[in-house]
């Protein structure tokens, strides 16, 4: 009968566990960082929970996702910049399979290249330079000539 609270203490505080923990394994984290976030689709569902360096050199990546994400079999994870800051998430694109990881599960990640929009975005300033910036500065240095 003495083991009738600690059993209710156990139970009470196994149920309001509302994360789910995942672990991926990387050979490179690229600046990704504890509490960063996981997202699929642009929704932040979890966070980079613990970061360790395993004895093959990889690393393993804890993830803690709410308890009604479910991803299935095949989804790929990959850690991404957010911003031309440096922020990173980890990004998960979910497949169309039917089974689904079971929570404890390791998945393999992948780094991709920097910031996406990046590339893109610098083409852009360098072609306004060319067409606005670059010839006002001629005009103006060939007026003080």
């Amino acid at each position: 009968m003495k083991l009738l609270p600690l059993i209710f203490l156990v139970l009470f505080l196994s149920s309001c566990q509302d994360k789910n923990v995942y672990y991926l394994r990387a050979d490179n984290v690229d600046g990704l960082k504890v509490s960063d976030g996981v997202e699929i689709n642009g929704l932040e569902v979890g966070k980079v929970d613990d970061l360790n360096v395993e004895p093959d050199g990889k690393i393993l990546i804890t993830l803690k996702l709410q308890n009604d994400v479910k991803i299935r079999q095949g989804s790929t994870f990959a850690i991404q910049s957010k911003d031309l800051l440096g922020t990173r998430f980890v990004n998960i694109t979910i497949s169309d399979t039917k089974a689904y990881i079971t929570p404890g599960d390791t998945m393999p990640c992948i780094t991709r290249q920097p910031f996406a929009k990046t590339d893109s975005l610098f083409n852009k300033i360098g072609e306004i330079m060319d067409i606005v910036i670059v010839p006002k500065l001629k005009k103006d240095t060939t007026k003080h000539k």
